[in-house]
This record gives structure tokens, C-alpha cells and sequence, in this order.
């Protein structure tokens, strides 16, 4: 993208005078403006093309795009607010960093206030709110961020966010329209989700026609009924959904809605698990499980087979071919070549690409089995303890739950699932077509050396990448986490360590640097 980036205004090429970090990493958004985004849907209705959904996704689209010429035509905006890697820290405050960028050129978000007290943050916050409008972009709400960068490091971060930020979200953007009809959709694991459809309306700059209404205790708190007129905003910007009904334009007529107690793909009785909300079809051969299902264990996130897209999934299901996971691995060239869209060529790929999954770490393949609950982080725990998916398949639940950073509510999911025959047969099939059921490493390996322990990275190693060391501690039963905390076993500190390395110290966690990692995994 660095070509697409030197076309945006707010980049300068080159950083001048003093203070100038040997390293630096500024963040930041990237945008399209609220009028080039009209200019743009302008061009495309001369042209008789259809519109550019919202300035969001187009501004991610372009950034794509290989053509930069198309990329300056856009005239993309850019702010910048945010310091990343610094080497060396020159500045003590947020507020000194902005200035000293906004004076090498880069552009800097309009309407920062630096003030005191909380009286005076809610002041500044009402302030932006106020002005938001007269943004040349999009914004949902404020940030409020501690100046001293001292501060910031002492009160640190959790695994997903600063403690040192906090966004105030300001009240999202509202439309009301018909409620058409409520669709259910079956997922992968049985779950049946209501959808509402909606007479299209314009909201925060995209039409919707779809809103999910979650669950049916949702539908009934809210007493949402199909032919109800509805208020419908965007959760967070993004996501639209049914917030409540407009009673005074309700048409009398209009009957409570009734939650089916079958499934609506294959007539199954729904029942809910536990303490669940979820309705769920326990049918493992319903029609919308099927495809899912497969469409999840050949996905990059679990088995990663190349060419095996959704159009294909529903292909292979249409003709009979595939039904079950393993029913992949029989899969015959002649088969697919007299499929529509197959040429032998793609057939070959294809094939080629399902064979080489045979070779996944077991960790893909125990994600990849779908079992409720259980997503990519517990399925390499899962993996780096058992070793091998027949042993998985027989642990008990207090044997899982020997497993740091596994909890009650997987342990049991995982040892239904196996209880199922179905389930055991699909293992049984999966060793005899070939699959790596086995991680490479026996019980005496280094892997109970590093199990259970917590690992943060910090600085240049000089011999491997941070995802190479990342992927080594996760291999041998480690953890590797993004912050410093008292339950941190080692830091491992590379070249220009920085604000990491020093917590560690405060903290008294043990410091060793890219030798003493290696020494461990050999130990």
C-alpha cells in the first residue's frame, strides 16, 4: 500500500528539523470525505453505476486497489493521533507529540482540547458533539486520553485496550421503517438467529434492508411484530439492529410473533442448552449446518484450502458429493470436472489444495471439527496438551480443565462432542484418509517446559521475526501476551526495548533476551 499512501495529502515525505525519533510509528485513519464521497456516487450515477455503499468500506476498497491513480483521484483524507513504536521516546506528553507532527506536516485530528477535571472533559465532549457535523468525515464520538505519557505507562493496558483511553460513543444515528418480515437463519452449530427484514432505508451513510433481532426473548421484551413500524440504528456504526417499535403507527391487526419451536430448514425441535438465550436445531444433518459447517473447516482460520470458497460448499452439497467433513478427502477429478464452473485445471488446484491440508498442525484440525465453543486460542491449548486428537477425544472434563486458560463451559462442550459416535467415527476416518491427528512432538519434548507460561516480546531479535518467536512459545505449550502484568513469567527483550522492558523491571519479571528463549526450548 506505501504507493497508495504517498497520494494522500497529510503524509509528508520526508520529516524535517529536530526531535525527529530514529523509529517511529504514528497511527491513524484514513478516510474519505462526506463530499468526495457524494462526488464519487455523483460520477457513478452519470455512469449509470451503482453506488458506493458508505465512505467506510470505500476508503478500505481504494487503499486495495492497485491503480494509483484511482487512489489520488479520491482525494483521501488521512489523521493521524496515536504513537506507536518510538526509539527514542522525545516527547512526555500526547499534546507535545500532536504539535510536533501537525509541524513536520502530518495531519492531526481537528478540535483537541487539552483540559482538567472531569467537569471540563464532559465540557469537551459536548463541545465535539456539537461540531461533529461540520467534520469533513464520519465520527461517532470523543476520546478522552491521559497527556503525560508517564501516566499512560503506569496505568497500562489489558489484552484488548489501553486503561490509560476511553471513547465515549455519542447517541447513533436513528431511522424509522417497516418491518416487513422476520426470517430465522440457521448457523453452523445449530444456533437460529431472527432477521428482520426491512423496507430499505438510508442510515449513516448506507441503505439497510436487514437488522438482526438476536433472539426470540429479545423479539418478545421488545414485543416486536411483523408489519411494525421500528426504529433501527447501526450498533457501534456498523451493525443494524431493531431498537424499539413505534406503538402509535402499530396497525392493529399486527398478531405477536410466535418463535417457532421447529427448525425452519429440516423441522427439527429447537431447544436451548443450559442457560443459553439460543435456540438451537440439534439435527447435525440440517441442510444450513451442512454447508456451514464444511465452509468453516475449509476456511483459512481453520484447514486453509485454497479454491474451496461458499459457491463451491453448496456445489458439492447440490450434487451429493459432500455431506460430511471427511467426505471432502474422497472428492474424485472426474467428479468435479462435470461440475458447472470446474474446468480441470481449478479441479486440479483444488484437489492439490486439500491434499496438502492433510499436512495442518492439529490445532486446525481440532478447530476446524466445529465443537461449540471452542475457537482458534482453545483449540492450540487443546492440541499443545493432548497431543493427539484419540487422546482429546477420551480426556475428561477435569483433565481439561487442567488446561490454563480453559474453562468449564469448553471442557464440557468438548467432551459432549466426543461422546457423540458420529463424532468419534469422523476422527477414526480423518487417520485413515491421511490427516495430521498427531502433533510432531512426543510427551518428553520441550513442550512441558514451557507449558503455562506467559511470554511478552519486546524489541528486535535478531535472528527470528516476533510471529516466528510467537509461533515457537505457542508450539511448546507457551502463551505469548501483548502486555507486561505480575503474571507474566518472562519478557524476552530484544535491540531498543522500550516502555515493556521497564515495567518488567518495576515489576521484578525475569528479563532474558533471544539466547535465553533458545536455551529454554532446548532445555
Amino acid at each position: 500500500m506505501t504507493r497508495n499512501l504517498k497520494e494522500i495529502d497529510g503524509i509528508p515525505k520526508e520529516l524535517r528539523g529536530e526531535n525527529v525519533p530514529v523509529v517511529l510509528e504514528i497511527r491513524g485513519e484514513i478516510f474519505i470525505s462526506k463530499g468526495e464521497f457524494l462526488r464519487i456516487n455523483e460520477e457513478r450515477r452519470k455512469a449509470e453505476l451503482p453506488f458506493y455503499a458508505n465512505p467506510r468500506n470505500l476508503a478500505s476498497g481504494t487503499l486495495k486497489l492497485l491503480d494509483e491513480k484511482i487512489v489520488k483521484s479520491r482525494k483521501m483524507g488521512i489523521r493521524l493521533y496515536g504513537i506507536g513504536a518510538c526509539e527514542p521516546m522525545v516527547w512526555k506528553q500526547m499534546s507535545e507529540f500532536n504539535a510536533q507532527i501537525g509541524e513536520w506536516g502530518f495531519s492531526v485530528v481537528e478540535g483537541t482540547q487539552l483540559v482538567s477535571g472531569i467537569d471540563a472533559v464532559w465540557s469537551a465532549i459536548e463541545f465535539i458533539g456539537n461540531q461533529k457535523e461540520a467534520f469533513e468525515y464520519e465520527t461517532d464520538g470523543a476520546v478522552i486520553k491521559l497527556d503525560p505519557i508517564a501516566l499512560q505507562k503506569e496505568a497500562g493496558s489489558t489484552a484488548k485496550a489501553p486503561r490509560w483511553a476511553i471513547a465515549y460513543k455519542f447517541a447513533a444515528e436513528r431511522a424509522v421503517t417497516q418491518l416487513n418480515k422476520i426470517d430465522l437463519q440457521v448457523g453452523r452449530t445449530g444456533a437460529v438467529t431472527p432477521v428482520a427484514h426491512l423496507k430499505p432505508v438510508a442510515l449513516a451513510g448506507s441503505t439497510v434492508a436487514r437488522a438482526s433481532l438476536h433472539n426470540a426473548d429479545e423479539i418478545a421484551r421488545k414485543d416486536i411484530r411483523e408489519g411494525d413500524w421500528v426504529e433501527v440504528e447501526k450498533a457501534g456504526e456498523i451493525i443494524p439492529q431493531v431498537v424499539k417499535v413505534v406503538l402509535e403507527k402499530r396497525d392493529p391487526l399486527c398478531q405477536p410473533y410466535q418463535f417457532p419451536t421447529a427448525c425452519p430448514a429440516c423441522g427439527s425441535h429447537l431447544t436451548k442448552i443450559g442457560d443459553e438465550v439460543v435456540m438451537r436445531c440439534q439435527n447435525p444433518a440440517c441442510p444450513p449446518q451442512v454447508s456451514r459447517r464444511i465452509e468453516h473447516f475449509v476456511s483459512k482460520q481453520c484447514m486453509d484450502i485454497d479454491s474451496f470458497g461458499s459457491a463451491v460448499v453448496e456445489q458439492l452439497i447440490a450434487a451429493d458429493l459432500v455431506q460430511k467433513l471427511d467426505d471432502i478427502y474422497h472428492l474424485k477429478r472426474d467428479e468435479l470436472i462435470h461440475l458447472e464452473r470446474f474446468a480441470e485445471k481449478s479441479a486440479d488446484n483444488l484437489l492439490l489444495a486439500i491434499e496438502a491440508s492433510k499436512e495442518k498442525p492439529l490445532w486446525r484440525l481440532v478447530h476446524g471439527l466445529g465443537i461449540l465453543h471452542v475457537g482458534e486460542g482453545a483449540s492450540k491449548l487443546l492440541a499443545t496438551r493432548f497431543l493427539d486428537l484419540h487422546d482429546l477425544a477420551e480426556a475428561t472434563v477435569e483433565e481439561i480443565l487442567d488446561i490454563k486458560g480453559i474453562g468449564v463451559t469448553i471442557a464440557e462442550s468438548v467432551v459432549e462432542f466426543f461422546e457423540d459416535e458420529g463424532n468419534r467415527y469422523l476422527i477414526q476416518s480423518f487417520a485413515e484418509l491421511g490427516l495430521n491427528i498427531k502433533e510432531d512432538k512426543g510427551p518428553e519434548s520441550v513442550d512441558q517446559t514451557l507449558r503455562d507460561k506467559t511470554f511478552v516480546l519486546t524489541g528486535t531479535l535478531p535472528d527470528y521475526s516476533r510471529v516466528q518467536f510467537k509461533e515457537l512459545i505457542e508450539s511448546n505449550g507457551g502463551k505469548v501476551s501483548s502486555s507486561v502484568s505480575k503474571k507474566t513469567d518472562y519478557v524476552v527483550a530484544g535491540d531498543s526495548a522500550g516502555s515493556k522492558l521497564t515495567k518488567a523491571q518495576d515489576l521484578g519479571v525475569a528479563v532474558i533476551d533471544q539466547k535465553g528463549l533458545l536455551d529454554l526450548l532446548e532445555s
